[in-house]
C-alpha cells in the first residue's frame, strides 16, 4: 500500500503572512500626521500578525498616544493589511503595550 504524503495544507484562519512592505507603506500614510504634531513612528518588526512600532518625539509622553495607536495606527493597519491582528508599542526601555 502506498503511503500518502500531504505537502500543502490550507492556511488556518489567522495564520496569514503579513506583507511587511504593505505595513511600511501604511505607516508612511500615517507618518505626516504624526510629524505635523512633532512626533514620528517606526516599524520595529512584524511577528505572528502583530506589528511592533516605536513612537518618537512629541508622541512619547503624549496623553493621546493610546488613542492614536488604537483608533489611528492599529485601525488603519488592520483595515489595509491582511493578517494584522494588532499593534504593539515598544518603548525605548523595552516594555511593550498592545493596541
Amino acid at each position: 500500500m502506498e503511503e500518502i504524503e500531504f505537502k500543502d495544507e490550507p492556511p488556518v484562519e489567522g495564520d496569514i503572512e503579513v506583507n511587511v512592505d504593505l505595513v511600511k507603506a501604511t505607516l508612511d500614510k500615517i507618518r505626516p500626521y504624526l510629524q505635523f504634531d512633532g512626533g514620528d513612528i517606526s516599524l520595529v518588526k512584524v511577528e505572528d500578525g502583530y506589528v511592533y512600532v516605536q513612537m518618537y518625539g512629541a508622541c512619547m509622553g503624549c496623553m493621546a498616544i493610546g488613542e492614536t495607536l488604537d483608533n489611528g495606527v492599529a485601525a488603519l493597519l488592520m483595515d489595509e493589511v491582511p493578517g494584522v491582528k494588532g499593534v504593539v508599542l515598544v518603548d525605548p526601555y523595552g516594555e511593550e503595550q498592545l493596541f
